[in-house]
């Protein structure tokens, strides 16, 4: 409430720098499901109407929240502040009050759950760990794992958690407890590395690409 009304302040006051006249705007809002559910005031994300963007309804299998609809009503922002989503608010949000601010489109998706936390580690946990015609057996994994390690020598300081043979994170059988940051740079760096080979299958590979 107290940066709302800050906010609200410095958008109805002149502000100089340099003799110039300062913008403030807030452009986006980040944060993790569940932070969204609670700065919005609005459905969970397994809820059945818990779509930020769209009025899908939910449906459970397996045990499992899932949103089947791909064509549903998008929300708005001028229905979302007036609150006209019964089954979707839980009560009023100050955002609401934010000036030049779109509520739906303000807040986006989060990149760390969603597709690291959530993609990568279900792709590769796929290769490794469920059986199927393209699984791993267990000395392709051991190779993939040395050629990880030795990554590590190339990798600079700047990037957190480097692969290491002391590293609880270094098997490839130890997916579950690696970390966004270790998700995230396998994505976008060593995967692209790691993967080029003979032992992933080229569409696996380029199905990797595809996300990367």
């Amino acid at each position: 409430k107290e940066f709302v009304d800050e906010l609200k302040f410095m958008k109805q006051t002149i502000i100089k720098y340099n003799n110039k006249e300062v913008t403030v705007k807030l452009h986006a809002v980040i944060c993790d499901a569940p932070a969204k559910s609670f700065v919005l005031n609005c459905r969970g994300h397994t809820g059945r109407y818990s779509c930020v963007r769209c009025t899908t309804s939910g449906e459970l299998a397996q045990n499992t929240s899932c949103f089947p609809e791909l064509d549903a009503p998008l929300r708005t922002h001028t229905r979302f502040i007036n609150y006209q989503y019964e089954s979707f608010h839980n009560g009023t949000t100050v955002l609401a009050e934010v000036p030049d601010f779109d509520i739906i489109l303000s807040v986006p998706y989060d990149y760390m759950h969603l597709v690291c936390i959530g993609v990568v580690k279900k792709i590769i946990s796929f290769w490794i760990s469920v059986k199927h015609r393209h699984n791993l057996p267990p000395k392709s994994i051991a190779v993939l794992d040395n050629k990880l390690t030795s990554l590590a020598h190339h990798i600079p300081v700047e990037f957190q958690r480097k692969p290491s043979e002391y590293s609880r994170t270094h098997s490839l059988k130890d997916i579950n407890r690696w970390k966004a940051t270790e998700l995230r740079q396998c994505l976008l760096y060593t995967g692209i590395v790691l993967f080029k080979n003979d032992i992933i299958d080229p569409d696996i590979y380029n199905h990797f690409l595809v996300l990367s």
